[in-house]
């Protein structure tokens, strides 16, 4: 009895601790799904543009963080990676590079300099960088964030097709081509084994490579991946997912600037029905790929079948836009510049000076 006596304390010790155990794992779960949830609904509300909620649900989540695991931990950083991506989503740029750069210190600290997350960091200080025209400074990052994935997950993994795209992109805006070249047509398999060849992924990817080929005059290529474009959005497209929206305006407009007009005409023809079918009669989307029609026109001399585009994308952008919105300015400014190529020197005065003033005003 004795024995018994002595050893109860003992167990009813361990007995409580084993459940002190027990509730202190259920607590660490606990917020942990709720954080697994809240960045859900982040990623959700990025994605259908309600910036200012997503700004709040990410200071909520961040805060959780913080409080559960304390200022450090890498589940912190990705806390800070989205609020600093509201931030930026919100023109709030100054404020979301500090939060980009404490990211990747915690993840550099707690993985080393290689760490895999450190590149999604990287990404977006090079995205800040590249808003500012600053490519000087985006170019590394993006290199470096390249880098550590293809030796943290493998030259196939499809966040390395994404680093391909990321840098390519960044070689497209500086108009070099065939730079870019290359880095997509290694991204679009790498895409197509990683989401499917059929997926909308792909698709983006296919439509980054399609610009490309375009602008470096490898149009059959690029023909074939405008209609696989189009295919797409026929699956795809719709007013909350416009990227697809953005790849086919971007061909047609690769095509203008290489004075195939031609080619982008007949390209439009499919693409301006598809377009108001799915996104309505008056959609941005719509209208810019209106203007780059009527472009092609003025720019072939077709003044007749230009003239009336110009006119609609006016009407519509200013019933739906206000009239002093700057995408009516640059309406009016297009409409100008046909005047004066028509010799209606008297007609195109006017709509200068009104776009004048809606650009002085929004400054």
């Amino acid at each position: 009895m004795k024995k018994a006596l002595v050893r109860l304390p003992v167990i009813s010790l361990l007995l409580s601790l084993f459940l002190s155990a027990n509730v202190l794992a259920q607590s660490a779960d606990n917020w942990r799904t709720q954080w697994r949830n809240m960045n859900k609904e982040i990623k959700s509300l990025m994605r259908d543009e309600q910036y200012d909620k997503a700004l709040d649900a990410a200071q909520q989540a961040l805060d959780l963080a913080t409080k559960s695991v304390g200022p450090n931990d890498p589940d912190v950083a990705k806390s800070l990676v989205h609020l600093g991506e509201a931030q930026m989503a919100l023109g709030k740029d100054d404020l979301a590079e500090p939060l980009f750069k404490r990211a990747q210190a915690i993840w550099e600290k707690s993985g080393g300099l290689n760490n895999p997350s450190v590149a999604e960091a990287l990404d977006d200080e090079a995205q800040l960088f590249q808003k500012k025209g600053d490519n000087a400074h985006a170019e590394p990052l993006y290199k470096r964030s390249l880098a550590i994935r293809e030796a943290g997950y493998g030259a196939t993994h499809g966040l390395v097709g994404i680093s391909l795209t990321n840098l390519g992109t960044l070689y497209m805006s500086m108009h070099q081509y065939a730079q870019a070249q290359p880095l997509f047509k290694r991204a679009l398999p790498i895409a197509e084994k990683a989401f499917g060849a059929d997926s909308l992924d792909a698709a983006l990817f296919a439509g980054k490579l399609a610009v490309a080929d375009a602008y470096t005059g490898q149009t059959e290529e690029a023909d074939a991946l405008y209609q696989r474009l189009l295919a797409a959005s026929d699956n795809y497209l719709a007013p909350n997912n416009l990227l697809l929206a953005d790849a086919l305006n971007d061909v047609l407009a690769a095509y203008v600037d290489q004075k195939q007009y031609a080619k982008a005409e007949a390209l439009l023809q499919p693409a301006l029905p598809l377009l108001e079918k799915k996104l309505g009669n008056a959609h941005g989307a719509l209208m810019k790929a209106m203007n780059t029609e009527a472009r092609a026109y003025t720019e072939e001399g077709q003044y007749d079948k230009a003239l009336p585009v110009y006119m609609r994308v006016l009407t519509v952008r200013e019933r739906k836009l206000g009239a002093n919105h700057p995408d009516v300015a640059a309406s009016l400014e297009n409409l100008a510049a046909l005047d004066r190529k028509m010799g209606k020197n008297d007609d195109a005065a006017p709509l200068e000076a009104r776009a004048k003033a809606i650009r002085d005003a929004a400054h």
